[in-house]
């Protein structure tokens, strides 16, 4: 049975890698965790004896029941489970789990005594139960290859029992140790069948297409799960009393499987499409002859009638025609140029790169350099005093960076 379950992992996992063109939105993870138990609250009831809290995940020790049998057990706190998660919109995904968990709770008495032969030390819980949970959970890449993920997740756990019953059913015990009037009686009560946990989780793996993550995380229950009364006896006369709130509280290293069920293609934007109509005709400028050119003031340098100049700043997306915030900006300055000298006039040429039809790039040219006028008109400079023309590749000015060839210049026609 382990086998099946490796092969049909690697098998998924090899899957998950091979497609990785595509984007997932659904997963299923085995869970496995190993945790420990945090301290539960100790009331003392009277006198000034205590049990004390004992860090432990796993019992590997001969327990001792209240009928004085004594038989070895191994038990470890674990979780085993399933989770699902959907991305509802990147990085964002809903996960959904349903586990078993096992949890140790383990005390050491105030003092060693002698019951049926046996020297008793300690005190050892075994709670088992079932935890169906919700969480939103964040995923990120910070840059390098390993991808981070955190979550807050609320849990309804269940399955508890009664108080008793589960000491009972988990070789731990409820009942009268005292043996020639020195001992402990303990008694469980206050038991709750259901309660929720909130568990808030952190982890990575070490790069996207891995399949593994580890984490860490944190049951925080909002109830105990039952409560427990020590009475301590020495001599036949009750030296002191105390009640300890046995819950949740726990921290686990999780190891989750991640298997890819459902992917989806990433969406692609569709180039636009351009009507073939024919192209209309353009507005001649006017030829201006004058003896000497007029110099103007352009950002850092001068330039003068019939000079070209390129604006750098102006791009377009593939096909599109509609300017950017960086294109208006260099835009705003023609524009104060032009308010600075009421009389001036521009003629505005697009340039489009060879890639594609000719005629499509040509009409394309026309339409960025219109919504360059366009801009200029918004900014309070007469149409009339701008003209514009599309030739989309018939003026490249490189043969080895077509980038630089998809470009929008201006000439100054007339100054004053």
């Amino acid at each position: 049975m382990k086998i099946l379950l490796v092969y049909i992992l690697t098998v998924f996992s090899f899957i998950s890698f091979a497609q990785t063109d595509e984007e997932t939105v659904f997963t299923i993870s085995p869970i496995f965790a190993a945790g420990m138990a945090l301290p539960s609250k100790v009331n003392v009831v009277s006198g000034n004896q205590s049990v004390s809290y004992i860090p432990t995940s796993r019992i590997t020790s001969s327990l001792v029941n209240s009928t004085g049998g004594a038989s070895f057990s191994l038990h470890v706190t674990n979780t085993i489970g399933i989770e699902a998660s959907y991305k509802i919109k990147s990085p964002f995904w809903l996960t959904a789990s349903i586990t078993r968990s096992s949890q140790i709770n383990s005390s050491q008495n105030p003092y060693e005594f002698n019951f049926s032969g046996n020297i008793v030390r300690n005190w050892y819980s075994v709670t088992k139960y079932y935890n169906f949970s919700l969480a939103p959970k964040k995923v990120w890449n910070r840059g390098n290859d390993r991808v981070y993920f955190g979550q807050v997740g609320l849990s309804f756990s269940t399955g508890f029992g009664s108080p008793l019953e589960q000491k009972n059913a988990n070789n731990t015990d409820s009942g009268n140790f005292v043996e020639n009037g020195t001992g402990v009686k303990v008694e469980a009560y206050n038991g709750s069948k259901n309660t929720f946990v909130l568990t808030p989780e952190f982890g990575y793996k070490a790069n996207e297409n891995f399949p593994l993550y580890l984490s860490l995380s944190a049951s925080i229950p909002f109830l105990p799960i039952y409560t427990e009364r020590y009475t301590f006896y020495q001599n036949s006369r009750v030296i002191g009393t105390n009640t300890v709130n046995l819950n949740q509280a726990a921290i686990w290293l999780n190891a989750k499987y991640t298997i890819d069920v459902l992917k989806k293609k990433e969406k692609k934007e569709k180039p636009e499409k351009i009507k073939k109509e024919k192209p209309p005709k353009e507005e001649k400028a006017p030829i201006i002859v004058k003896k000497e050119k007029e110099k103007v003031d352009f950002g850092n340098k001068k330039i003068e009638e019939g000079e070209k100049i390129v604006l750098k700043n102006i791009t377009f997306e593939q096909t599109k025609s509609t300017l950017n915030s960086s294109g208006m900006t260099e835009l705003d300055i023609v524009a104060d140029l032009m308010k600075q000298y009421p009389k001036m006039r521009i003629e505005i040429t697009g340039h489009t790169s060879s890639e594609g039809d000719r005629y499509d790039n040509i009409e394309l040219s026309r339409k960025r350099a219109e919504a360059c006028k366009d801009y200029l008109k918004k900014k309070g400079v007469e149409g009339s005093r701008v003209f514009t023309k599309g030739v989309g590749p018939d003026a490249p000015i490189s043969t080895t960076d077509k980038s630089l060839n998809r470009r929008v210049e201006f000439v100054v026609l007339k100054v004053n």
